[in-house]
């Protein structure tokens, strides 16, 4: 199940909702400029070409890397504002992405995240992956990162959980 929000209903479903919590920032920012269905951002040349794909990749997967042990650390503010873009800054406030992360364990109590694919569309580096918290719950994870003044941030996160922890009872 997933979810496209409005930014109205934003703030509202992340502190009411139990269950999958998706921040799209292509539907959240209204400031943010769209042209012909496309960010209008300048690819680095790395990312033109796929030229050097490892390097771009480990570049990418270091942003979102990064992100997670400052959410794990409860560093949310350095989460939001060192890695996320400024389109999902001017479209989701701070305190709404606390309550977003706040809400979902597989963020701030990460313990792995694997890597499935990194893809490119357009301009949009497309990351999918697994999330697995320290007491072993399950997400699947897509992240769009884009490039700003040549650094890659984080412009969204799709996230679903997929399994809760199970409950170990003693023994009798």
């Amino acid at each position: 199940m997933s979810l496209r929000l409005t930014s109205a209903f934003f703030l509202a479903w992340v502190i009411l909702s139990p269950t999958v919590i998706l921040a799209d920032t292509a539907n959240l920012a209204a400031q943010a400029p769209v042209t012909h269905g496309k960010l209008p951002i300048n690819p680095s040349p790395q990312v033109k070409g796929n030229q050097n794909a490892l390097e771009t990749d480990m570049s990418i997967e270091q942003v979102i890397r990064k992100q997670l042990n400052d959410m794990r650390d409860l560093d949310f503010s350095k989460a939001y504002y060192a890695y996320m873009s400024v389109d999902f800054q001017k479209a989701v406030d701070l305190t709404v992405f606390k309550a977003f992360v706040r809400k979902n364990p597989t963020l701030y109590r990460n313990k792995e995240f694997k890597v499935e694919s990194t893809t490119f569309q357009d301009v949009v580096a497309v990351v999918k992956g697994k999330l697995i918290s320290v007491e072993e719950q399950l997400a699947r994870v897509q992240y769009d990162l884009i490039q700003e003044n040549g650094e890659w941030k984080i412009r969204k996160i799709d996230l679903i959980p997929l399994s809760q922890p199970t409950q170990v009872f003693p023994r009798r």
